[in-house]
């Protein structure tokens, strides 16, 4: 039996691992500074590497920050490998060439003892939720681009040719891998022009949201922890980005799922409940996303112009009604018709006290509605519409009225109003009261 050492030296109450393991721990610690890895059979090239017995030979990858440094070291017949480089005058060589991974993280700011130096990781899951915004949870986002195996079987049709299945493979990569690294790291000059966001700075631009850590990201999916909040940004980020880099084509979607969990929540276990999250949106028609227990699809999160995500017949239902969408709120975006919009206009105007009993209210009123329509689901009649679009407008004016005089009759307000008490949006009042109430606790 291997003997088991502590697999994190710098926690006491860490898992025991075997030795390999330990060391990869180790080893994984020192990638974030990573720009150039050799591939070499020669010895004792650098103390950062990773050595393979194979039946040719021992061969060694060498871990360098500097890939001048790299360059120098390198003999002839060894490879080197450039980590995210686009300086053209170090692929001066054919032993030369590039690797792309996404690999974006935060520098940790506890110290931790390797080879006799204090040298900082990444972001642990402890940081991670004390520098979330409200509740201090880790959030775990997983997405993967739907249908995918069809894109590539069908989706080139008569115009199916080697080289473009490999274009689309490796726009596929760019996205996920490098276009990646550079949404995270610089949100402002990355995002589309028409975008939405909840987080704004103090010239109501994107707000950076720096604290994500990518566990793995390439070919068609992800895997991204962080600061709850930040990651939630992150989801809605990605899909409208990559919509963009598809040309908005209807049949190259994305489907997500988050988890939010404690910061001694196992990883592995935050990985499966994301899954989990992901596999209902999926089970929702795709282009999808499942996010505090409420599954969606991408259009109801983020708000959309026309109400097409209703079934035909719902929207002949309620084809009398003021549809939201006819009114404009501060951020030119057209009605509330969306929970992200809903929740950035009420977390801007009403106080943490209000959004309290706001809450509760709203999802008092969300429950009523899920058990009156759980007693008259086998009836098939209009009665279950009635309760699902109309059944919260008592409800939602007694709300409107306990709000401060100053909330209720300033004219921006006129809009938030208008859209509580329209039909169109009552189905999304649960993840809307959910998401305010994550934004607005201070306990852990």
């Amino acid at each position: 039996m291997r003997k088991l050492t502590r697999l994190n030296r710098d926690e006491p109450d860490s898992v025991e691992a075997c030795a390999m393991c330990a060391r990869m721990f180790r080893l994984g610690r020192q990638l974030l500074r990573v720009n150039a890895i050799v591939r070499s059979s020669q010895r004792n090239l650098s103390p950062k590497r990773l050595r393979f017995k194979l039946k040719s030979g021992t061969v060694y990858h060498y871990f360098f920050d500097d890939p001048n440094a790299a360059l120098r070291i390198a003999a002839d017949n060894d490879l080197v490998l450039l980590v995210n480089d686009w300086d053209i005058r170090h692929y001066q060589t054919s032993q030369v060439t590039p690797l792309f991974y996404a690999n974006y993280a935060q520098p940790s700011t506890v110290e931790f003892e390797e080879n006799d130096q204090n040298k900082p990781g990444t972001m642990q899951a402890e940081e991670f939720a004390r520098e979330a915004e409200g509740i201090k949870r880790v959030g775990y986002l997983r997405m993967d681009v739907d249908r995918l195996s069809q894109i590539f079987s069908k989706g080139l049709g008569q115009a199916y040719t080697l080289p473009r299945l490999a274009s689309l493979s490796r726009q596929m990569t760019y996205f996920f891998k490098v276009y990646l690294n550079s949404l995270a790291a610089h949100r402002h000059a990355n995002l589309p022009d028409d975008h939405q966001v909840l987080m704004l700075d103090a010239n109501q631009r994107p707000h950076p949201r720096p604290n994500l850590l990518f566990i793995y990201a390439g070919g068609d999916d992800l895997f991204v922890s962080g600061a709850w909040n930040e990651v939630v940004e992150f989801a809605f980020d990605v899909y409208q980005s990559f919509r963009t880099y598809t040309g908005n084509h209807p049949d190259i979607t994305l489907s997500g799922g988050m988890s939010l969990d404690d910061a001694k929540y196992p990883l592995y276990q935050a990985a499966t409940d994301a899954g989990h999250a992901e596999d209902n949106a999926k089970a929702n028609g795709r282009d999808s996303l499942g996010l505090f227990g409420e599954v969606f699809k991408w259009s109801e999160w983020l708000g959309v112009a026309e109400t097409t995500v209703l079934a035909p017949e719902d929207q002949q239902y309620l084809e009398p009604e003021v549809k939201p969408h006819q009114f404009k709120d501060l951020f030119g975006v057209e009605g509330l018709f969306g929970v992200l919009t809903f929740v950035k206009r009420l977390d801007q105007q009403l106080e943490v006290n209000q959004s309290r009993s706001f809450v509760r209210n709203l999802l008092a009123t969300a429950q009523v509605q899920t058990q009156m329509l759980k007693q008259i689901k086998e009836r098939k009649s209009n009665d279950a519409k009635d309760i699902r679009y109309y059944l919260h407008l008592p409800k939602i004016a007694y709300t409107i009225a306990r709000l401060p005089s100053r909330v209720r009759d300033d004219p921006n307000f006129d809009a938030v109003r208008t859209s509580l008490k329209s039909p169109y949006n009552a189905p999304y009042f649960r993840a809307i009261a959910t998401w305010i109430e994550l934004l607005t606790r201070r306990m852990t």
